[in-house]
């Protein structure tokens, strides 16, 4: 696969190596430009980013069709305030309702004023004269002091403008607007774990009208059929043999050749089973096992029905869940593992994973474990520039990569 001359129906990763521990002992350190946290608040759902001015009224509620109505009381108020950039979706998300609802829950607890927004009712005014500012109805208008992107690969280009604007303003976004755009492309992403010697499925970009033959020659059947960006199972197919392969590859081919796809080789051992690892602030917070609801399904997502368990933590998989985060530059994240011959190959990383499961399946409070990540936040100076961090990794430090801060737990 490494012959660029051989590779006729796209671009075929090299193969990436089986799990080698490496030694993690050294101390991890970032080096970032100081600026302080920004205290934050709006007054009005459409917003223009663009003059920081002190802190004016919060928002008694914010409407979203997903969430309905989310109320923010004036006893919920506190030194602290967060902002959700969530997208609501047609029809709506059951599952991403309840988290929401639950990040709410729990702001109140943490003494922290969360408003949730539509990235989509945000103006983003770049001014070389007032690059330091947020706009509300023409007026400037204070920051939030932390961002919660919850739009995953759902994240549209105005919603990465946003978060770049908010990063350059010096907000604390977790994740990064760099950390985001790595993972919604899956073949990029497999690009940076495999250039980190990281095991991952063997993968294919595919070219209209793929080439068979070279798919079966390198791959064999059954494989695995992706879109590059998607969600909860979505957009993910298993052709068993030749013949399924051809006949979906035609009718992708008719009825969308702008879709890219990527082909993985098929995991057998992880046939309708996978690990969920979910990192928060460089620390494995909880591992479950997902299991499909039926025999013959391959696909293990708890959005689509499987069922979940807590799972040992081995040193094998909380060192590839932190490298994974490493390497793509997430704070936090769920990371898929396969099982394969005894050890785990990455199958993605997610920049806004479902928590609903995890909780069932571990019995951990997911928003209070993030929030706990914020007011390291708040109380530590943040860089305007995600790109101004470096870092290196150790397992027993807590990191916040990028648009962030690191620091000892």
């Amino acid at each position: 696969m490494s012959h660029l001359s051989e590779v006729e129906s796209g671009l075929v990763m090299p193969k990436s190596a089986s799990f080698e521990p490496q030694n993690t002992a050294d101390d991890f350190k970032t080096v970032r430009l100081a600026e302080s946290a920004k205290s934050p608040t709006f007054e009005s759902k459409r917003i223009t980013i663009g003059e920081q001015a002190p802190r004016s009224a919060i928002p008694r509620s914010f409407s979203t069709e997903g969430l309905r109505e989310t109320a923010v009381s004036p006893e919920s108020k506190g030194e602290i305030v967060g902002w959700i950039l969530y997208r609501d979706h047609a029809p709506v998300i059951a599952s991403e309702v309840e988290e929401n609802r639950q990040f709410v829950e729990e702001a109140t607890k943490a003494n922290i004023t969360l408003v949730i927004m539509n990235p989509d009712n945000i103006d983003v005014l770049v001014d070389s004269e007032r690059n330091r500012s947020i706009i509300v109805d023409g007026q400037p208008s204070p920051l939030p002091d932390f961002v919660l992107p919850r739009m995953g690969s759902d994240t549209t280009y105005f919603a990465f403008s946003v978060i770049r604007q908010l990063e350059k303003l010096g907000v604390p976004c977790l994740n990064s607007s760099v950390g985001i755009e790595a993972v919604k492309d899956k073949l990029y992403a497999q690009q940076l774990m495999v250039k980190w010697n990281l095991p991952v499925p063997d993968t294919l970009l595919a070219r209209f009208p793929v080439n068979v033959d070279f798919v079966e020659k390198t791959f064999g059947f059954p494989v695995i059929i992706k879109t590059l960006s998607g969600t909860r199972g979505e957009g993910v197919f298993l052709a068993d043999d030749r013949k399924a392969f051809k006949d979906l590859m035609k009718l992708i081919e008719i009825t969308n050749t702008s879709v890219n796809i990527i082909i993985q080789r098929f995991i057998e051992d992880s046939f309708g089973r996978d690990l969920r690892v979910f990192v928060i602030g460089g620390r494995v917070v909880a591992c479950m096992k997902r299991q499909a609801a039926d025999e013959d399904e391959f696909k293990a997502n708890f959005s689509t029905g499987g069922s979940v368990e807590r799972y040992p933590l081995s040193s094998e998989i909380e060192w590839l869940a932190l490298e994974a985060c490493r390497c793509t530059g997430l704070d936090i994240a769920g990371v898929d593992l396969l099982f394969d011959k005894g050890h785990f190959k990455i199958c993605e990383v997610n920049s806004s994973p479902g928590f609903i499961g995890l909780q069932q399946a571990c019995d951990i409070n997911v928003p209070a474990e993030i929030y706990k990540v914020c007011s390291c936040h708040h109380a530590y100076s943040v860089s305007p520039d995600p790109f101004w961090t470096v870092s290196v990794h150790s397992s027993k430090l807590c990191f916040v990569s990028r648009a962030s801060i690191t620091r000892t737990v």
